[in-house]
């Protein structure tokens, strides 16, 4: 499963995301039931994997903690479309713009994008998505500037995407750890 290269298997997980972005699986050789007591009803194989050079990796526009933390999210669940598991992290408009910048329809789940697509994705995330670069400075009406205020008055839509975010990022941390 994780040196399949090829998106679009059910068995397309967010490991075979975080595997390709980090190295190039190999296949080495079979491992026969027989090597295991009591031997499984599976058949498994070993698989090598070739680190690639840091200046090899794909450019994000953001850390690789975020990265993989968003990639997570598209898969939070699993026979949903990619653009209901998105909902969780940037509004209708950036879901809608984003699978059209990948060439891809409405109707696209997680498991179907390559490596290189949720780097792409991602980026174009996290352009849209608002950002806070420094306080803001506002005309408050009355010919006063009002810096504070504006830090404080968020709007309402903004207000939501944190949210959505936070209880996303909170849901995935859950399953990591387990709770």
């Amino acid at each position: 499963r994780l040196i399949r290269t090829d998106s679009g298997a059910s068995d397309y997980r967010p490991m075979s995301v975080r595997v390709h972005f980090y190295s190039t699986p190999y296949y080495v050789r079979p491992v026969t039931a027989a090597c295991f007591d009591p031997p499984p009803n599976v058949e498994s194989c070993l698989v090598g994997f070739r680190p690639k050079p840091r200046r090899d990796l794909p450019e994000l526009r953001g850390t690789e903690k975020q990265f993989f933390t968003f990639v997570q999210a598209c898969f939070a669940q699993k026979r949903k479309m990619l653009k209901n598991n998105l909902r969780a992290v940037c509004d209708d408009d950036t879901v809608t713009d984003a699978l059209a910048m990948l060439g891809r329809d409405e109707k696209t789940r997680a498991q179907q994008l390559t490596m290189e697509e949720y780097v792409r994705l991602f980026n174009f995330v996290r352009e849209r998505a608002p950002t806070s670069k420094g306080p803001r400075v506002v005309d408050g009406g009355d010919g006063s500037k009002d810096s504070d205020a504006a830090i404080e008055k968020e709007s309402k839509s903004v207000r939501e995407k944190r949210a959505r975010v936070e209880r996303a990022t909170s849901r995935l941390v859950a399953q990591a750890v387990g709770r």
